[in-house]
């Protein structure tokens, strides 16, 4: 891949990833099924999950910040 495409690929691949964690963290729908329904090996992935929920901020962040700047930059 050629480092042009891939700078343009990764940031985008960082925020959508940290923006799926970040909603499913905080869906409704999840907190709902969170105690009763889900199966025992669900339930320690999603407390992984939560433990990083910091890291899946920044990728959120650092990810659609650099997305902007190479939309600005390709409008020159």
């Amino acid at each position: 891949m050629m480092p042009k495409i891939l700078d343009q690929v990764f940031p985008a691949v960082m925020f959508f990833y940290g923006f799926l964690i970040i909603v499913m963290l905080h869906s409704p729908v999840s907190n709902f099924f969170r105690q009763d329904q889900m199966a025992p090996w669900i339930l320690q992935w999603m407390a992984i999950l939560e433990k990083r929920k910091s890291f899946y901020f920044l990728l959120f962040w650092v990810g659609g910040l650099w997305t902007l700047q190479n939309l600005l930059f390709a409008i020159d």
